[in-house]
């Protein structure tokens, strides 16, 4: 494995350089993501980590070694709160409430969605609509202009048929990756973030609209598009070995 040299017995005998670098992308993901005070990011975020360390473990190689890894994630974690966490750690006391008040909302868009489920109401328009069904117990202080889930943002918008598209092909997307995987001999950074990256989409979208702001689509699009590319040079490269 190149992240850790290695003594002609085939064991590693300090941390690689790459397990450095890991690291410390680790810290400043974290660093970030608990500095914008968003509790569901955060968990979002270690999702995505958790499923590409696991995948990175699966393929554990002569030399590859976990708790380098495993402990610079700790590290990052308890750094990262220690040092931006203050409102992060407020906000967390008080997520059982907020959890509440989103249940409320969900309801009122599933209502909403209930009464157009096969073309919904037209891309964008949710900010429009929903203040028809609006009402008490949701907030009537505050202005719901999106749903906070990205899949009842599709099913409200596109319907049941055309909202599930996308959410459909993402998924696909997924299990190939993950089938793509399955194939390789050794480790493959491209296709963990490949997996990563839907994983925490995913997760994120449930109680969140991240997908709907442009840079992050961008981002997802980007880090997707080259995990794909990389799967489909696996794919050929394995059908020619194997014709």
């Amino acid at each position: 494995n190149d992240a850790a040299a290695k003594t002609k017995a085939g064991r590693p005998t300090r941390i690689g350089r790459d397990t450095v670098f890991i690291g410390v992308g680790l810290l400043i993901l974290l660093v970030a993501l608990i500095a914008t005070n968003s509790r569901m990011g955060a968990f979002a975020a270690i999702c995505g980590m958790a499923m590409s360390l696991g995948l990175a473990f699966s393929k554990r190689l002569s030399g590859f070694r976990a708790w380098p890894l495993v402990t610079l994630l700790l590290v990052a974690i308890v750094f990262a709160v220690i040092t931006y966490g203050a409102t992060f750690t407020e906000r967390l006391g008080r997520a059982g409430d907020d959890a509440a008040i989103r249940q409320q909302l969900y309801a009122q868009v599933i209502d909403m969605i209930g009464l157009r489920p096969l073309l919904g109401y037209g891309g964008d328009s949710f900010e429009y609509v929903f203040p028809l069904f609006h009402q008490p117990p949701v907030s009537v202080d505050l202005v719901w202009s999106k749903t906070h889930s990205t899949y009842l943002a599709l099913w409200s918008d596109y319907g049941l048929v055309f909202g599930s598209l996308p959410i459909l092909l993402v998924g696909v997307l997924f299990f190939q990756l993950l089938s793509t995987h399955r194939l390789l001999v050794g480790q493959d950074a491209l296709i963990r973030c490949g997996i990563g990256v839907i994983v925490t989409g995913a997760v994120h979208s449930l109680v969140d609209f991240s997908l709907e702001i442009e840079a992050v689509t961008f981002v997802f699009v980007a880090v997707l598009a080259v995990a794909c590319a990389r799967g489909f040079e696996v794919r050929n490269a394995a059908r020619e070995e194997n014709p």
